[in-house]
């Protein structure tokens, strides 16, 4: 059976218009395959493209070269060549991300926030509440917290809930960029046993760990990205 990721030569750069149009350079000739059920860390310098790995498989960025594929079901999708309908597709049934800052929609409680993914994902209301609550309560969200909006709150416990975003919906492939920086010790072990619950569920992991406990806690298997080399 397919890897449940599998990258091929790929390569990203971006254009600095500030700086007359120059290129950088970021990934390049990145190759690399994630089983099933497996937890790949990227480690590297900053600089060295992690982010953009997981950008990439999660769509927000276009390579300018290579083959990037993800394993749905029994079908496998090329995300670079896939058209924008594909991806939010994707998105919805087999990929969650948790990215180093929480950007929603102001306004919104936090509970209907994190609910929000597990009904994309295809949960009914009340199954989706409910694993709302469940991983904000495991996540130590005080009870009081869960009716108001987020950007009310502090930095740890906006992490908090982009890690149960994230994590909520149970989709089959995780990437997690940072998803502890903000985090103290016991949070960051709640943390640990989501992903280790996750991976024993069969989901496969991606995830950038500046946390060496945590990368060790988690991880299968570590990739180390050196900074790419223009041409």
């Amino acid at each position: 059976m397919p890897a449940a990721i599998e990258i091929e030569g790929l390569d990203k750069s971006f254009t600095l218009h500030l700086r007359g149009g120059a290129e950088l350079k970021v990934l390049a000739d990145l190759s690399l395959a994630v089983e099933r059920g497996e937890c790949l860390a990227l480690q590297g310098a900053s600089g060295t493209g992690k982010s953009t790995v997981l950008r990439c498989i999660y769509g927000n960025y276009r390579p300018d070269r290579g083959q990037l594929r993800v394993r749905r079901g029994d079908v496998t999708i090329d995300v670079h060549a896939a058209a924008p309908r594909e991806i939010l597709a994707l998105r919805r049934s087999t990929l969650g991300y948790v990215s180093q800052f929480l950007r929603v929609v102001p306004r919104v409680p936090a509970i209907d926030l994190v609910m929000e993914r597990a009904l994309e994902g295809g949960a009914e209301a009340g199954v989706a509440r409910a694993r709302a609550a469940a991983i904000l309560e495991r996540l130590r969200i005080p009870r009081q917290l869960w009716s108001l909006p987020p950007a009310t709150f502090s930095g740890g416990e906006q992490q908090r809930i982009n890690v149960a975003r994230g994590l909520v919906a149970e989709q089959p492939i995780l990437l997690l960029d940072e998803p502890t920086a903000s985090l103290d010790s016991d949070n960051r072990a709640a943390v640990v046993d989501l992903v280790r619950e996750a991976k024993a569920r069969g989901a496969t992991v991606v995830g950038v760990f500046h946390d060496r406990e945590v990368r060790d806690a988690v991880a299968d298997r570590v990739l180390v990205l050196d900074r790419a080399v223009a041409a």
